[in-house]
């Protein structure tokens, strides 16, 4: 019954942002909608994502905004610079995060962040690409991560 109601409710978001009324893309839509209600349904078995304080979420994500608004000025402020040589960094970044969806947010949070890209990932290291030197002590004082480990147990 969950999966008939989660299918109808993904058609019924699917039709109003479509827009189309014809019967192709009515069928196209339920087709869609019943497809990701369907690998929903198996993510969900696979995975546990039991320990996770949903109220810290929202303050976790406002200091995410306010990271990425404060990231924009700060790229803003090297390119606009004149004469100013930009100094790129890949770091190398261990982290304490175990849990491996706390582990995938720090890394979405840190390629959300203007300036910074999270290469990649091996064991509880991050392999990050920084624009400029300054980006780099944002990311090594564990500010983010220590607003992640608020969120999971």
């Amino acid at each position: 019954m969950v999966f008939f109601w989660k299918t109808a409710g993904f058609f019924a978001v699917w039709v109003f942002l479509s827009g189309k009324w014809d019967l192709f893309h009515l069928i196209l839509g339920f087709g869609c909608a019943a497809a990701v209600a369907a690998m929903d349904a198996a993510w969900k078995e696979k995975q546990r994502w039991k320990g996770i304080r949903v109220f810290s979420l929202p303050d976790f994500l406002l200091r995410l905004f306010l990271r990425i608004v404060i990231a924009n000025w700060k790229v803003a402020g090297l390119i606009l610079k004149p004469g100013h040589t930009l100094r790129p960094r890949l770091l190398r970044y261990p982290t304490r995060l175990s849990n491996r969806p706390a582990q995938t947010l720090l890394s979405h949070s840190i390629t959300l962040t203007p300036g910074s890209i999270c290469a990649d990932i091996v064991d509880q290291t991050f392999w990050v690409h920084v624009l400029d030197e300054s980006f780099s002590r944002d990311l090594v004082s564990g500010a983010m991560e220590k607003d992640i480990s608020r969120v999971f147990d």
